[in-house]
């Protein structure tokens, strides 16, 4: 049952190997059938995530960035305008 599996599956084999007794094998199925079912969803999740950070990113770099005006310069310089330079 668990000789043809692929390495998706490498923690459900060494599971099975080592359960001791030997699980039956309609309890062997049910668990083989859980394990791919966890498997398609972390699939879809990291499909999902992979997907979100692509859009924000995207997202992010088509923004435009608008400089600073001398008007917010001159802001931050206010204080310093009639002191005398040193």
């Amino acid at each position: 049952m668990i000789a043809g599996l692929t390495d998706a599956y490498a923690k459900f084999v060494t599971y099975v190997q080592q359960h001791n007794p030997l699980s039956s094998f309609a309890v062997a199925k049910s668990r083989l059938d859980l394990e791919e079912t966890t498997i398609l969803q972390c699939a879809t999740r990291e499909s999902s995530f992979s997907n979100t950070m692509t859009l924000l990113v995207k997202t992010a770099s088509d923004e435009t960035v608008i400089p600073p005006t001398p008007t917010s310069q001159n802001r931050s310089n206010r204080g310093r305008r009639n002191q005398p330079l040193q």
